[in-house]
């Protein structure tokens, strides 16, 4: 599994908050959407300061402006963010389209990967924005599951069906 990874960086908090929930939150990106996963991962702490989060970001694209603004986010947030630099070589045969690049992939593997090490861990879309606490999700317990999954809402779903024209039941 770690040849997929090119190098790792790592932005880890000084101390941790006592007596508060830990959660590990996923982003699978492209050089696209690193800007949209920093403003992602900003409103998630802002609006959750009472949480200890690991940021674990897979993405096929770094540069030093980058990773300043993760070790400055990590710093203001006293939060951890880790980017995994990918190898795309792996990638490159992969079934891809006009609206998902072989990015898409990454999140399957940040699954696969971080699952020797943590429990639990919430994917998010570089274009979430958080509005509202976590909190509820680090107090699930999984017992024969192993996934909990919302849908988008009706209206999103049918403008998505659509311009992907995929038909609705």
């Amino acid at each position: 599994m770690n040849e997929f990874i090119k190098e790792r960086f790592s932005y880890l908090a000084d101390n941790k908050k006592e007596d508060a929930p830990e959660l590990n939150v996923s982003y699978g990106i492209d050089k696209n959407f690193l800007y949209g996963a920093g403003v992602s991962i900003s409103s998630v702490l802002i609006n959750n300061s009472d949480i200890n989060f690991v940021f674990h970001v897979f993405t096929d694209y770094v540069d030093d402006d980058y990773l300043k603004s993760f070790n400055e986010t990590a710093k203001q947030f006293n939060t951890s963010i880790i980017v995994y630099l990918i190898d795309p070589k792996y990638f490159a045969d992969l079934p891809t389209s006009q609206f998902w690049s072989y990015a898409t992939y990454f999140r399957v593997l940040s699954f696969e990967y971080l699952s020797e090490s943590i429990s639990t861990l919430l994917y998010l879309d570089a274009d979430v924005v958080c509005k509202g606490s976590l909190k509820p999700l680090t107090e699930i317990i999984f017992k024969d599951e192993f996934a909990a999954v919302i849908p988008d809402n009706d209206s999103t779903q049918a403008a998505c069906a659509k311009r992907l024209n995929i038909p609705r039941k």
